[in-house]
């Protein structure tokens, strides 16, 4: 294996605390520490880059190599990794950015080129600019460049939000679970050097103002593709808050269907944006088994995070609502509606919670038979606030965490 045997020095380790001044130098020292301590994390990581022995092989990583005699003696990788289990073994280059820094093109085509010279099938890249899989990366670089190496963008906080998810992993021992609290620990740091996702693309204002006129958009407009791709990062970047905030596993909901593929959610993203002018999102929390569920309506510019809840067996419909009052009796949200839903159409029935408290009785009178399902909802409706690119996230985020405080506040999340 040329890419050990040829290494000027295999002394520069990554470690949990490290040395470097460098935004990316530390995340991504911290981050490979973390892989060494952590088989389990480490083989579902590296399993999205094709490998699959990294678990049970044996394995070893470095920071900033190089290579004797090399052709490339100005190329220096910023980390190395590579594992063996018999005659199978598997390397990757590593190129990290952090806080503003770009991935450049012309630095990936050298790394590509050292690792063709010395055997190394993968090159990784992780910055702050997302991707929508792994082996899509957010660069153009063509295939002949890359000399059939193969290539995986990660984003810092699509890292971040997979090490969140690891906190539920039944098979990590105490002590890969200590690490992994660690390194999130100063991955959620503010000078850590990722950066979330904080603002639409430039064409959003854009695309706001055509949804409320005569002839709309479509999806062949120009920056129609670039809308639907921030939505997504958005959701991402939201999902993986939502798991911080919760400490469990929070996972994405699609309107495609549990089992879609990402093609497929792709395709029906597009279309609730061209044909209703929808954004939307589910985010499904395990534990208890809620689905908090998040639109934005470009044409009405505004955001609904709802909830359906969980309703206690055995109660009719006067029991039912006294239950709900005593749920939401300390609740500071008089700007909430609720949905009663009944079998068939015609009794469904909405009201503001404040409306509700005062006079419940409204809702009894309906029906002796409980309601199937009660939905309570918060909205943000400001025209000014859902055209700016930034403040649009800023109401979105704050509007679902206030949705996920309610539901801690009632003991619906624990």
């Amino acid at each position: 294996m040329k890419y050990i045997e040829e290494l000027i020095s295999d002394k520069n380790t990554p470690r949990l605390i490290p040395s470097f001044k460098q935004p990316e130098r530390k995340l991504l020292s911290v981050f490979m520490a973390m892989l060494e301590c952590s088989p389990n994390i480490r083989a579902e990581f590296l399993a999205q880059c094709g490998c699959r022995i990294a678990k049970t092989g044996t394995y070893q990583s470095l920071m900033e190599v190089s290579y004797k005699g090399s052709k490339y003696p100005d190329v220096r990788p910023d980390g190395l990794v590579w594992c063996r289990r018999g005659q199978t073994d598997w390397a990757a280059f590593i190129e990290a950015k952090a806080d503003v820094g770009k991935i450049r093109t012309e630095q990936i085509q050298d790394y590509a080129q050292l690792a063709d010279q010395v055997g190394v099938p993968v090159v990784i890249t992780i910055s702050n600019d997302f991707a929508l899989k792994p082996d899509e990366p957010p660069y153009n670089i063509p295939k002949a460049k890359l000399k059939s190496r193969d290539l995986y963008h990660f984003a810092w906080a699509d890292i971040r939000t997979f090490l969140e998810l690891q906190r539920s992993n039944a098979d990590l021992c105490e002590f890969e679970l200590y690490v992994l609290d660690q390194c999130l620990e100063f991955f959620w740091e503010d000078g850590a050097g990722i950066r979330t996702y904080d603002a639409m693309p430039e064409g959003w204002p854009a695309f706001v103002e055509a949804s409320s006129t005569a002839l709309g958009f479509n999806s062949n407009i120009k920056g129609f593709s670039e809308i639907v791709y921030g939505w997504q990062q958005e959701r991402r970047d939201l999902c993986s808050k939502l798991t911080h905030n919760l400490h469990r596993r929070v996972s994405l909901r699609h309107s495609a269907g549990i089992r879609a593929d990402e093609d497929t959610r792709a395709k029906e993203d597009r279309r609730a944006l061209s044909e209703d002018y929808l954004i939307t999102a589910g985010f499904y929390i395990e534990n208890e088994k809620l689905l908090l569920d998040v639109r934005a309506d470009l044409r009405a510019c505004k955001i609904a995070c709802s909830m359906d809840l969980p309703l206690p067996d055995g109660k009719g419909n006067k029991a039912l609502t006294t239950w709900l009052i005593k749920c939401l009796a300390d609740v500071d949200a008089d700007d909430a509606m609720l949905f009663f839903d009944w079998p068939g159409t015609k009794d469904d029935m909405q009201i503001g919670l404040a409306k509700f408290r005062d006079d419940p009785e409204l809702v009894v009178a309906i029906r002796k038979d409980a309601p199937r399902r009660i939905n309570i909802s918060l909205c943000t409706h400001s025209v000014r606030r859902f055209k700016s690119r930034k403040l649009f996230i800023e109401d979105l985020e704050a509007t679902a965490f206030r949705m996920l405080n309610l539901g801690q506040q009632v003991g619906w999340i624990l």
